[in-house]
C-alpha cells in the first residue's frame, strides 16, 4: 500500500485510498472497523493508538472494505413509501427530473426545473439513503418558507395567532395542533403536494385554535374560511393510500 493512499484527513476523519473513514476514540481495547447501513466506514480505537497505526490497520482491510461497501451499493432498495426515484422527485405536485452529478460530498438542490444530487457514488442503496435524508431536509426548509408566506394572512383572517410552527416528517398525520401551547406542527412531506394542500392543512390547524373538536362548528368554520377544503383533503387521503400508508389527516393535541 503506497503512502500516497494513506492520509490524515481531519481530526475526526481519515483518508484511505478512495474512502473517507469516520474516526472515534473510545474506551476500547482493540481497533474496530465497520460499515454501517448507510455505507459510512467507521473506525474506533483506544486514545493511545496513532493515526498512522489506524491507517495501516485499515489498509490491511482494504479488500474487505471494497467488497462489503460494493454489496451495499448494489443492493436493491426495498423501502416502502420511499420518496426516491431516479425518474424524478415531487415538489408542489410536480415531478421534476433528478440529475446526479459526481462530487466529493452529498448535497441536494433544486433550481425549479430539476433536482440536482451531488454524489460520490453511483446509483445504489447508499445513494438512495443519502438522497432520502437530503430530501427530508430540503422539504423541511422549503415548507418553512411557504408557511412563513401563508401564515400571517391566514392568522389575521381567522383571528388567531400560533406561537410556534414546527416541521418534521410524519407517517400518520399531515399536521397537528397543540392548543394549550398554541403550537402547530406540519408534516414536511406536504412539500410533495400542491400549494393548495399545504394551505388546507395550515388552515385546518389554525381553525383548531378556535374549535378543538371535529364537530359541526369546526366544519362550518372551515367552509367559511376555505370553501373548497374538501378537494385538498381528498387529494391528501388519496396520496397516503397510494403510498401504502394509513390514511393521514390533521390532528389536535391537548398537552
Amino acid at each position: 500500500m503506497g503512502s500516497a493512499n494513506l492520509k490524515t484527513h481531519s481530526k475526526n476523519r481519515l483518508r484511505l485510498a478512495e474512502f473517507e473513514l469516520e474516526l472515534s476514540r473510545k474506551r476500547v481495547k482493540n481497533i474496530n472497523l465497520r460499515i454501517d447501513r448507510a455505507g459510512t466506514i467507521k473506525i474506533s480505537a483506544p486514545a493511545q493508538v496513532s493515526d498512522t497505526e489506524l491507517l495501516n490497520f485499515a489498509a490491511s482491510k482494504l479488500a474487505w472494505i471494497r467488497h462489503h461497501r460494493q454489496r451495499l451499493l448494489q443492493a436493491e432498495p426495498e423501502q416502502e413509501g420511499s420518496n426516491f426515484s431516479v425518474d424524478g422527485l415531487l415538489l408542489l405536485g410536480k415531478k421534476l427530473p433528478l440529475k446526479i452529478k459526481c462530487a466529493s460530498r452529498y448535497s441536494l438542490s433544486c433550481n425549479g426545473q430539476q433536482f440536482i444530487l451531488h454524489s460520490p457514488d453511483q446509483i445504489g442503496a447508499l445513494v438512495q439513503q443519502r438522497c432520502e435524508l437530503a430530501l427530508k431536509r430540503f422539504y423541511k426548509r422549503e415548507l418553512e418558507k411557504v408557511v412563513a408566506q401563508l401564515s400571517p394572512q391566514w392568522q389575521k383572517k381567522i383571528g388567531v395567532e400560533a406561537k410556534c410552527f414546527t416541521y418534521r416528517s410524519m407517517k400518520s398525520k399531515w399536521g397537528s395542533c397543540n392548543i394549550k401551547q398554541q403550537k402547530i406542527t406540519l408534516n414536511s412531506e406536504l412539500m410533495r403536494w400542491p400549494a393548495q394542500c399545504i394551505e388546507y392543512v395550515l388552515v385546518h390547524e389554525l381553525v383548531h385554535l378556535l374549535e378543538r373538536y371535529h364537530n359541526r362548528r369546526f366544519y362550518g368554520l372551515m367552509d367559511k374560511f376555505l370553501p373548497d377544503w374538501r378537494i385538498s383533503e381528498q387529494r391528501l387521503k388519496q396520496a397516503a393510500l397510494e403510498r401504502g400508508q394509513p390514511e393521514q389527516g390533521p390532528a389536535t393535541e391537548e398537552n
